[in-house]
């Protein structure tokens, strides 16, 4: 998987969650819960979004590396391999 790949899953998985957020002006090294004003239980449903997207699951220990969209992208990249 690229990078390019990754942050496109990760921003269709964000507009699915939180259709009101504009993807394409979030600051991709904030904090996704802050940037986005996702409460806990929107994020868990974009970790869900992704692993359904990639076809694995993404172990909660995990959840600190999907926190901001670069870390997120950077995560599925190294996982992929």
């Amino acid at each position: 998987m690229t990078e390019s790949e990754a942050r496109r899953i990760v921003a269709d998985a964000i507009a699915r969650v939180a259709p009101e957020v504009d993807v394409e002006r979030l600051d991709p090294t904030v904090e996704l819960r802050d940037e986005a004003d996702l409460d806990s239980m929107d994020f868990l449903h974009l970790v869900e979004v992704v692993s359904a997207r990639i076809g694995r699951e993404i172990p909660e220990r995990d959840y600190a590396r999907t926190a901001t969209v670069d870390t997120f992208a950077a995560y599925l990249v190294e996982t992929a391999q």
